[in-house]
């Protein structure tokens, strides 16, 4: 079991940015590994959000949107939804490191399943430096 965050699962629907090539390949390896891959709900929204700012600036149709949106869905992930606690966990660590509360729920998801997090969000892996954030 694995979690992955936002900065992944972007990179899955970006062919031209850096690293979509290895967001892809492991995605690849945990579908033939039979890994279970877990996403908090939260990473659909900040994925839906990215593409939709892309068409607003007319960088992407609509349509391609709509595809995006509808792939996601189909993806093999395992949508958890954070409560609370989880949030209250993300803050109380989030005054520990710099790094924004959104990224260190996905970090407190993967504790919460005793798991490691993967991300390509190197910003993110220098702020927290932990053994469970698995770099891309």
């Amino acid at each position: 079991m694995s979690v992955f965050d936002s900065s992944i699962v972007i990179k899955l629907f970006s062919n031209k940015e850096h690293g979509s090539d290895e967001a892809k390949a492991l995605l690849r390896r945990h579908i033939e590994e039979g890994i279970e891959i877990i996403v908090p709900e939260l990473g659909y929204l900040e994925t839906a959000n990215v593409f939709a700012k892309k068409v607003s600036q007319g960088e992407l149709s609509k349509e391609t949107l709509v595809s995006i949106l509808e792939h996601l869905k189909r993806l093999p992930f395992t949508w958890c939804v954070n409560d609370r606690n989880d949030v209250d966990s993300a803050a109380t660590m989030a005054l520990d490191t710099p790094a924004r509360l959104y990224d260190k729920l996905f970090l407190v998801t993967a504790r919460k399943y005793k798991t490691q997090l993967y991300t390509a969000d190197s910003k993110f892996v220098g702020q927290v430096r932990a053994s469970d954030v698995i770099p891309l």
